[in-house]
């Protein structure tokens, strides 16, 4: 059997004044979806922080690809606020994170990411004329465009209407899919969970905790998924269930 791509053994983690996370342990396979689901409180950024090497590890062990995580290094971070740069044109906001391979190596393969998220036309655009759900498109084309096996997502659609929501969402699916990448998606929706996810972690807070994990009995994926007769009734079961873990914390 192959190691994981993503290791957790009983992880915590304290700000100083009292413990966010505690005892966490889980595993995430390549091209695997992850998705983390728990109301506010229960340290799910704070979890993908220290994925993505940007925080200290307190407690326990979290190994990427065998090694601790280093920042930039292993996995992409996806904020919900998509952290562009306005001075720098919507190519350029690619090409930044292929520095140090050859300009017209750059020039292409940003081409070729922003082409297949149907940014092909706005190259040349400033940031700022894009619409919300091109922003986060150009966001996810700049995080595929690092060569890390993993993507980190911090509820990166929670800002858009529900039409560019779905669409994003079915964006992530088919482009994580062409690149085999692996993903772990934070998000407060129940809906997003269960349409997105291989399994879905529910997590409790103070301190954040997973409480179970659901593998989520649906045909398919996405669309493909909210369209079973089932979806709807594990959507109301799980909704359920998450209300009564906020009401509980």
């Amino acid at each position: 059997m192959s190691a994981p791509l993503l290791s957790l053994r009983g992880l915590g983690h304290d700000h100083g004044d009292g413990p966010v996370l505690t005892d966490l342990t889980v595993e995430v396979g390549a091209g695997e979806r992850l998705v983390i689901l728990g109301p506010s409180g229960c340290g799910k950024t704070t979890l993908l922080r220290l994925m993505a090497g940007l925080l200290p590890i307190c407690e326990g062990q979290l190994l990427l690809d065998g090694r601790p995580p280093v920042a930039g290094r292993g996995a992409a971070l996806i904020f919900q606020n998509t952290r562009l740069l306005p001075w720098r044109r919507v190519r350029e906001n690619v090409e930044l994170v292929l520095a140090g391979r050859p300009k017209a190596e750059r020039r292409e393969r940003a081409a070729d990411l922003l082409q297949r998220l149907g940014l092909g036309a706005r190259l040349e655009d400033w940031p700022g004329a894009l619409s919300g759900g091109q922003k986060q498109r150009l966001a996810l084309a700049r995080a595929l465009a690092m060569d890390v096996p993993l993507l980190l997502l911090d509820e990166p659609f929670a800002n858009l209407d529900p039409l560019a929501r779905e669409q994003m969402q079915e964006e992530l699916l088919r482009q994580t899919g062409v690149e085999g990448r692996a993903f772990v998606l934070v998000t407060h929706s129940v809906d997003e969970a269960l349409a997105l996810g291989d399994r879905i972690l529910l997590m409790q807070p103070r301190p954040g905790r997973i409480l179970r994990e659901v593998t989520p009995d649906l045909p398919g994926i996405g669309m493909e998924r909210r369209r079973a007769p089932r979806f709807y009734t594990a959507l109301a079961e799980l909704s359920d269930e998450l209300r009564e873990v906020a009401r509980e914390g």
